[in-house]
């Protein structure tokens, strides 16, 4: 992280926030050294509040348990984070709750199921 500049991280953070398109925004923050596409996420999370899930694994491991993340759950790509990010959004709106509240239950749903089988 250190290798970026201020400035360059202001810019690229801001061209994100402005992109419309959500693969042009995940790709321009991870365009930037050390950023992967699941820290990527997470800034996209907190610029967009409401819009954009946090990419967990344990989020990932319950839906591989329902039976809806067909990849494998260490997938970390932006193909993935955008098929995971139309479920998340089809998933919220099918139950009538926020990606933030669906992104706590399914963690703590994967957290749970790892630790108790």
């Amino acid at each position: 992280y250190e290798q970026n500049t201020a400035k360059n991280v202001e810019g690229v953070t801001r061209l994100a926030y402005q992109e419309p398109d959500s693969k042009k925004k995940i790709r321009l923050l991870t365009g930037l050294m050390g950023v992967s596409v699941p820290v990527a996420a997470t800034l996209l999370y907190f610029l967009h509040s409401g819009c954009f899930p946090i990419f967990d694994v344990r989020a990932r491991t319950t839906l591989e348990r329902a039976g809806l993340w067909m990849r494998n759950k260490a997938d970390a790509s932006i193909p993935a984070w955008l098929e995971y990010v139309d479920i998340m959004g089809n998933l919220s709106q099918k139950l009538n709750v926020t990606l933030r509240e669906l992104d706590k239950a399914l963690y703590m749903y994967g957290a749970k199921g790892a630790t108790n089988p």
